[in-house]
């Protein structure tokens, strides 16, 4: 447990124990990374709002939402494509075909992939997206 204090910035205060009367705050803490950068945490408030068409920050539902568009943005990854992968796969599945006697198949395999990999892809600067926040 030493060594989580010592990496951790901020000091986390006790849990309260609530009365037979106290309401329970559903909302989270607010997670250090949040306080990064003012104008992403507008912007990630007002697509929770847009998305999830809610207005009132501390309606837990918003709260949930929000948090979890924070943990999708601090956690996701996208990776790059392995090309190597993706070459090995398609030339493993022309070889079970081969291997089926399915050579229809195989040839038309194939083709499409090759045809497929070879299409150029569509131009981005002719789409237009408007979006609204």
């Amino acid at each position: 447990m030493l060594w989580r204090r010592e990496l951790s910035r901020e000091r986390v205060p006790p849990p309260r124990v609530l009365g037979a009367g106290e309401p329970r705050n559903m909302a989270r803490p607010e997670p250090s990374w949040r306080r990064l950068n003012p104008q992403l945490e507008r912007d990630v408030r007002e697509l929770v709002r847009h998305v999830a068409g809610l207005r009132d920050d501390v309606d837990p539902n918003f709260q949930l939402c929000l948090h979890f568009a924070w943990s999708n943005f601090r956690f996701h990854r996208f990776l790059d494509v392995n090309s190597h992968k993706v070459e090995k796969t398609i030339e493993g599945i022309y070889e079970k075909f081969i291997i089926h006697s399915d050579l229809g198949k195989a040839a038309s395999w194939k083709r499409l992939t090759e045809e497929f990999l070879n299409a150029s892809l569509p131009n981005i600067k002719e789409i237009k997206v408007g979006i609204i926040l």
